[in-house]
């Protein structure tokens, strides 16, 4: 399993790789249109909501010494899952990443919520 620091480390260096590719692979070459910009362009928005969530949430629950490795594994595989399939058009194996990250975000979520007590 993946400790919550590397999993946040792979979300953000995903995160970069996407943005990375939108600007060199489309915008760069002037390019705005097209299925393949079009798919790339909703994942990279896509991402964009969620990777502030799970990075933040998984940096919190390390700073308070919380230990959620399923969480932090799930949260990475789906970010890159997601990301990269739904660029590739590989619709049909997108909302496994999409689930994924849901799964994580609930889990990360109900050990915060211990951490009220």
């Amino acid at each position: 399993m993946l400790s919550n620091l590397a999993a946040s480390s792979i979300i953000f260096t995903n995160s970069m790789a996407g943005k990375a590719y939108m600007t060199f692979g489309f915008r760069a070459g002037g390019q705005d249109s097209g299925p393949a910009f079009e798919r790339a362009h909703k994942a990279q928005l896509n991402e964009a909501e969620w990777s502030p969530i799970l990075i933040a949430g998984l940096i919190l629950l390390e700073s308070k010494g919380q230990a959620t490795p399923i969480a932090a594994a799930l949260a990475a595989g789906g970010s890159v899952l997601y990301l990269w399939a739904k660029c590739a058009g590989l619709l049909q194996i997108s909302p496994i990443g999409a689930l994924a990250r849901y799964f994580a975000g609930f889990m990360m979520a109900g050990q915060l919520l211990t951490l009220l007590k």
